[in-house]
C-alpha cells in the first residue's frame, strides 16, 4: 500500500484507477511473444484469478508461489496474488526440482502458480 497525507491507496485500487483511466492503452509489452496487455486486461485478468485464490482457500498472508517465464502469467500472478492478499514467492524458473522444492517448502507455500513451460 502507497501511504500519503491523506489516503492508503491498495495496489488493487491502483490497477483500478489505471485501468479506468488508459483502458485498452498497453500496460505491459512483451516483444518475444509479441503480446501486449493493456490497463483493462490486467486489471480484469488479475481480478479473475484473485477470485480464484479466494475460492480456493487462499487468506490474506498466504503465500502463493509463481514460475513463469517472463511473459503475461508473472505480473497477472503477482497482481492478483495481491488483490487476494497473500504473498508472491517468485521461483527461478532455471531451478533444478531439489532447489524449487527447498524453497517452496521452507517458504510455507500453499499454491503455485505455473506457466506451460
Amino acid at each position: 500500500m502507497i501511504e500519503s497525507p491523506r489516503e492508503t491507496i491498495s495496489l488493487g485500487e491502483l490497477s483500478a484507477a489505471a485501468a479506468s483511466r488508459w483502458g485498452e492503452k498497453p500496460a505491459l509489452v512483451f516483444d518475444p511473444q509479441d503480446r501486449v496487455l493493456s490497463f483493462a486486461q490486467l486489471d480484469r485478468q488479475s481480478n479473475q484469478l484473485a477470485h480464484v485464490l479466494v475460492r480456493a482457500g487462499i487468506r490474506p498472508g498466504d503465500r502463493v508461489a509463481v514460475m513463469a517465464g517472463n511473459g503475461p502469467v508473472f505480473p497477472v500472478a503477482w497482481l492478483g496474488i495481491a488483490k487476494a492478499g497473500a504473498a508472491m514467492v517468485p521461483v527461478n524458473i532455471a531451478y533444478q526440482a531439489l532447489d524449487a522444492r527447498h524453497l517452496l517448502d521452507h517458504a510455507g507455500v500453499r499454491l503455485a502458480i505455473c506457466d506451460a513451460e
